[in-house]
């Protein structure tokens, strides 16, 4: 009996390790198709993005036509097909939505600094008077202006408070090149930058500032004492297709043109997001709309939605 007990014995290991073979094959084929799902799944999402990216150009070629579609060098103002940017539309799985902001509307703080590198006191004015309207420190102003203005004869008076942080840095002592560096500013708080955002923009040196799209505080902000009603008149004005020039517009609000002033724009913002077969863009883009008619786009990034 013992004998025949144990010539069965081979059987049962061949059992065994067939038994162990077929778990083996069944582990690594399950671990191809795990492969091959997260392939597949990730070639999905990379296609999807892809076009959801080209929907997003395809939104930004469209506004390029609307401003290439402006009058040349004629008033640009909120009752024009820019202004309405690229409104909610569906898509096949998804949506696209765009909105178009007119940077020439907004306070360039690039025109803190004269050509020749130095504080220009007009503009620093009506930039405390803005901060103020904001609820904001006035003594930013002179911080942002010696951020960006050229170093006198014994340097940069501030280079100080900057060399002190962690990490150590400089001021930039040249024109800013995105808002975003406001936050380097001494003083300014990441509260104070998104409180002042909507209202500045950092184009070149000498743009006007487009009375027509401009928003009430940075309006306000041009003068000392507005009476608020002449500056409610001005309002009702931009709502119904602004001024034709810049001397109805100083008229109606009782003021002398203090700083460089327009009704006209080169510079917008296009701000667009793109939701697509799950996939979600964003894109930035700043666009340049030559006398012309031409368009030219300066910057354009995708950013995280």
């Amino acid at each position: 009996m013992k004998r025949s007990s144990r010539r069965r014995n081979p059987r049962g290991v061949a059992l065994i390790l067939a038994l162990v073979v077929v778990a083996i094959a069944a582990s690594v084929a399950a671990r191809m198709e795990w492969q091959r799902a997260v392939a597949y799944a990730a070639t999905r999402h990379l296609l999807t993005s892809q076009q959801a990216v080209l929907y997003a150009l395809s939104g930004e070629t469209f506004v390029g036509q609307l401003l290439g579609a402006l009058p040349p060098n004629g008033p640009v103002d909120f009752r024009q097909p820019w202004a309405e940017g690229l409104p909610p539309l569906p898509l096949p799985h998804g949506r696209i939505a765009g909105r178009v902001v007119d940077l020439e509307g907004r306070f360039n703080l690039n025109n803190l600094i004269t050509p020749q590198g130095t504080i220009d006191p007009t503009e620093i004015a009506v930039f405390m008077r803005l901060l103020a309207e904001l609820g904001l420190p006035v003594d930013l102003a002179t911080n942002v202006a010696d951020w960006t203005a050229a170093p006198g004869p014994s340097g940069n008076p501030q280079s100080s408070v900057y060399e002190s942080r962690e990490p150590a840095y400089r001021p930039a002592q040249e024109p800013m090149t995105s808002v975003s560096e406001l936050l380097l500013v001494a003083g300014i708080s990441r509260t104070d930058y998104l409180r002042l955002r909507p209202y500045v923009a950092t184009l070149p040196g000498g743009v006007a500032l487009n009375v027509n799209t401009a928003p009430a505080p940075v309006l306000d902000a041009l003068a000392a004492n507005i009476p608020a009603q002449n500056l409610r008149n001005a309002e009702m004005v931009q709502e119904q297709g602004g001024f034709a020039s810049t001397t109805l517009f100083t008229s109606m609000l009782g003021i002398q043109a203090q700083i460089p002033l327009g009704v006209t724009s080169n510079y917008f913002r296009l701000d667009l997001r793109v939701h697509f077969a799950g996939a979600r863009v964003r894109l930035r883009s700043v666009l340049y709309r030559s006398p012309e008619g031409w368009i030219r786009i300066l910057t354009r990034r995708f950013v995280s939605d």
